[in-house]
């Protein structure tokens, strides 16, 4: 028994930590830790406790020439929305901390830019502004970003200080690997993801529907130059999927917008697109509908030259196609089924208004 309670009392007085740092080699302790309580083991077990502590740690990466760094170098190369506090757990709001990643990003993203990643999760939010160049969101596949309101925008890409300053722009902007939905009802109005005012914009591997909630219009972009658009796999918007209005220079390949409630494509006011692969199945009215809003004598201001490759469009209304006051285009390779409606031509294509020049 005595000896019992010897072995207990030594076990007991191993675990109070009252060692000094100096017992430690230099190179692993004192120097490193800078306590200013005695250099104990125990205070330096709490600063690896506390905040300080990916500071203290260091990581080297496997290889010949990888170089010593601290964890929390290393875990900064990376901004991610979990930073910030996001739970991405299909219930909680995160909308702020989405904000406060996008808000950081924003103060390092110089001429570089800045990368934000959301690991995979289901993320709540409502209205998120990004409003400086450089910024990309980038998913995982399965990440999900959930609109938790059924009219606006959710995330926006916009310059600021527009319409006071007519030529306010922001570069280099966009997003990848999302799943876009509405979290709590269908959309009514607005866009999950509105870009305005972007040059050069990359939208890319995206999908959008009923996850589990259809978005009213999943992409719209307004006034943007130079956009990509690709691999963007959709369905289920309760308005138009995806829009363009007094766009120019969108390149477009591999996308598709079935089963919307309105129209698979808007393109409205815009030119000189390359545009190809795009698919409009099932579409309420038209599979893709080509336009011009803007009354102007100048071709440019209108919807011209647009080169269209391999569209598939069948709609459940009255044209797959509706082209107005589109001018000096070209359609190859494009397929359109014949519909009902009065003034349908070309095997389901309606071209009316001022068009001209369109082979």
């Amino acid at each position: 028994a005595a000896a019992a309670a010897a072995a207990q009392d030594a076990s007991a007085a191993a675990m109070a930590v009252v060692e000094p740092v100096a017992a430690i080699p230099t190179d692993a302790g004192a120097g490193v830790v800078g306590t200013a309580d005695g250099g104990t083991v125990q205070s330096f077990i709490n600063r690896l406790l506390s905040s300080a502590g990916s500071a203290v740690l260091g990581f080297i990466q496997a290889g010949a020439g990888a170089v010593m760094r601290s964890i929390q170098d290393e875990l900064r190369v990376t901004i991610s929305v979990k930073q910030f506090g996001a739970k991405g757990d299909g219930s909680t709001d995160d909308t702020a901390a989405i904000q406060k990643a996008v808000d950081y990003a924003q103060t390092i993203a110089g001429d570089y830019g800045a990368v934000i990643d959301f690991p995979a999760g289901d993320y709540v939010h409502g209205n998120v502004v990004i409003s400086l160049s450089g910024i990309m969101l980038r998913g995982h596949n399965r990440t999900r970003l959930l609109k938790n309101t059924t009219t606006g925008n959710g995330i926006e890409f916009k310059a600021p200080n527009y319409p006071s300053n007519p030529n306010a722009r922001i570069y280099r902007c966009g997003m990848q690997g999302f799943l876009l939905g509405n979290a709590l009802a269908n959309g009514t109005a607005g866009a999950n993801v509105y870009f305005q005012n972007v040059q050069d914009a990359t939208v890319t591997g995206n999908k959008y529907g009923a996850y589990p909630f259809k978005p009213f219009t999943a992409f719209r972009f307004e006034r943007c130059t130079n956009t990509t658009y690709t691999d963007v796999k959709g369905s289920d918007a309760t308005g138009t999927g995806v829009v363009f209005q007094e766009c120019g220079g969108i390149f477009g390949n591999s996308n598709t917008s079935n089963a919307c409630g309105v129209d698979g494509w808007e393109f409205d006011t815009c030119t000189g697109n390359y545009l190809k692969t795009i698919q409009g199945y099932g579409n309420t009215r038209y599979g893709a509908y080509i336009r011009s809003t803007i009354s102007s004598s100048n071709i440019s201001d209108q919807s011209a030259y647009y080169l269209i490759e391999s569209w598939d469009m069948d709609s459940n209304g009255s044209h797959n196609w509706s082209i107005n006051d589109l001018h000096e285009s070209t359609f190859t390779g494009c397929w359109g089924s014949s519909q009902t409606g009065a003034t349908v031509d070309l095997a389901g294509f309606a071209i009316g208004g001022t068009s001209s020049d369109i082979d």
